[in-house]
């Protein structure tokens, strides 16, 4: 098996309607994982979203928010709602938000991410397009030595998940292996009350 290799993906984080070209893969312990640095590939998918004017739902606005780093209370606040409403748009997954919230949420996103986005009203709101295509890589490219194939420096692997069709960010797959890791001595079992924990 490869150790890097670059492949498209069709869909991620549930998002059917998107295709990924040139994603970076990685072989790892855990099986293949997606070889960026963090938040990099949520941050063009983001763009993606606000720039080909993806028409936003719940499912939608908790990755954006999630991908900007910010919680509900901050996300609410910048918008100068309550984190109750934000809360209710997200858990509704598959509902489009209405137009103004829409706009809002778009509008904020990419001042967030930097991107400039066009005055006129019309221009904001999300339009149903069918698929939207994101290329991911812009390596150099160099031939695979073990196929002749050509593939980008700095390929990526698939996921554990693979089966399922999903991929992993490689950070996520780090932060899962520190979770799973083994205290080194009995001092790290210990609480704060001095007691061993069972």
């Amino acid at each position: 098996m490869k150790r890097k290799w670059v492949e498209d993906l069709d869909g991620w984080n549930g998002f059917k309607y998107l295709k990924l070209k040139g994603v970076p893969l990685r072989r790892s312990r855990d099986g293949g994982i997606v070889d960026l640095k963090e938040g990099v590939l949520e941050k063009k998918i983001a763009a993606a979203l606000i720039e080909k004017r993806v028409p936003l739902q719940g499912a939608e606005l908790a990755f954006l928010r999630k991908t900007l780093g910010l919680s509900l209370n901050q996300f609410a606040r910048k918008l100068e709602l309550t984190a109750s409403s934000v809360f209710h748009w997200e858990k509704a997954a598959r509902v489009r938000l209405l137009a103004v919230n829409e706009i809002a949420v778009r509008v904020l996103c990419a001042e967030e991410l930097g991107l400039s986005v066009p005055g006129r009203l019309s221009s904001l709101l999300g339009k149903e397009s069918g698929d939207v295509e994101i290329v991911v890589s812009s390596a150099k490219k160099q031939r695979s030595r073990q196929n002749g194939s050509t593939l980008l420096a700095g390929s990526p692997v698939k996921d554990a998940s693979a089966a399922r069709g999903e991929f992993v960010p490689a950070w996520l797959v780090r932060k899962r292996a520190a979770r799973k890791r083994k205290p080194k001595d009995k001092t790290e079992l210990m609480d704060l009350s001095g007691r061993g924990t069972p």
